[in-house]
């Protein structure tokens, strides 16, 4: 008799959750296609659409100062939270509460940043940011302010 194994796969906005909040920059380049569009903030603060190896180099470098601001290196706290304000319903990825990444002068004291993550079956394909700030607390509801790349 043969037993039946179920096999189980995370979905794969949870193992990028868990691959950034890990510093496993290896894997999020795995999870991350090679065509994709990723958000990044460049040297003068402005949000623009890299491909994947400036994606993981700015996220690099995000891990950097966010530790060297004395925090010690620790798994990052994630919640997902599912977008309402969008047809496809887009996840949502908070580290820390919303403190990571920092965003430098965007971001209002009572905002909390996220990544928008955009994929398909199997390969992420875009990341966006956005500000999201609590508007009720039971249930969990947030008004979303989107970053987007100027043109």
């Amino acid at each position: 008799m043969r037993s039946r194994i179920k096999s189980y796969k995370k979905p794969i906005i949870k193992e990028l959750a868990e691959a950034i909040s890990s510093y496993n920059i290896a894997e999020v380049s795995i999870l991350l296609s090679e065509n994709g569009k990723f958000a990044i903030q460049n040297e003068n603060n402005m949000v623009i659409l890299s491909d994947k190896e400036k994606f993981l180099e700015w996220m690099s470098s995000c891990y950097r100062s966010f530790l060297s601001a004395g925090r010690f290196r620790k798994r990052l706290n994630f919640n997902i939270v599912q977008c309402l304000h969008s047809i496809t319903g887009n996840p949502i990825i908070m580290f820390e509460d919303g403190r990571f990444p920092v965003f430098s002068g965007n971001q209002a004291p009572d905002e909390k940043s996220g990544f928008v993550i955009i994929s398909d079956d199997n390969k992420i394909t875009g990341i966006e940011f956005c500000f999201l700030i609590m508007k009720t607390e039971n249930p969990f509801i947030y008004e979303k302010r989107c970053l987007r790349p100027a043109f």
